[in-house]
């Protein structure tokens, strides 16, 4: 199973869209944990941080950590924004 991630926000200062490839149907969660060890191998500590805050979207609705994946998706990160 294909899931693309595609950067939003201060995740575009990466270089590509992430693809992680998962043997079974996997939660939100499973992503969430791939993208942070893929940001931990790239020693990047400011994402890091801003992962653990951020959210994910499939088709503009917000996903929750226990939601199940079972086909090939395109997700969104969605990190945190201020202002006023």
């Amino acid at each position: 199973m294909k899931i693309r991630v595609i950067r939003l926000g201060i995740f575009r200062e990466s270089e590509s869209d992430w693809e992680f490839n998962f043997d079974k149907p996997v939660r939100i969660q499973d992503v969430r944990i791939a993208l942070r060890n893929e940001l931990k191998e790239n020693q990047d500590q400011q994402l890091l941080s801003v992962l653990a805050r951020s959210a994910f979207a499939r088709e503009g609705n917000i996903l929750v950590d226990d939601d199940l994946l079972i086909e090939d998706t395109e997700l969104s990160v969605l990190p945190p924004v201020g202002g006023g």
